[in-house]
């Protein structure tokens, strides 16, 4: 990934993946056209997040799209440090 590059020390995590984990739990969590309506997915993305530079330091890259500005704030205010 090209940002990465440009960027020393980085490191890039998947935030999708987060959802497909959860997409796995069974009995599934109630019907969604996307994950990201999913309460735990913006939570676990975030504590993912943090959880990941407490072990490495560094800055993360986490490309995503958000199409809910309620849930980039969510997101985005959790990641503040």
């Amino acid at each position: 990934m090209l940002v990465r590059q440009l960027i020393p020390d980085s490191r890039v995590i998947d935030a999708e993946k987060v959802g497909e984990t959860l997409m796995d739990i069974t009995p599934g969590l109630p019907e969604t056209d996307n994950f990201q309506h999913w309460p735990p997915w913006r939570q676990f993305v975030v504590e993912a997040a943090r959880r990941v530079l407490d072990h490495t330091g560094g800055t993360l890259v986490m490309p995503m799209t958000i199409l809910v500005r309620q849930y980039w704030r969510e997101i985005s205010t959790g990641l503040v440090l």
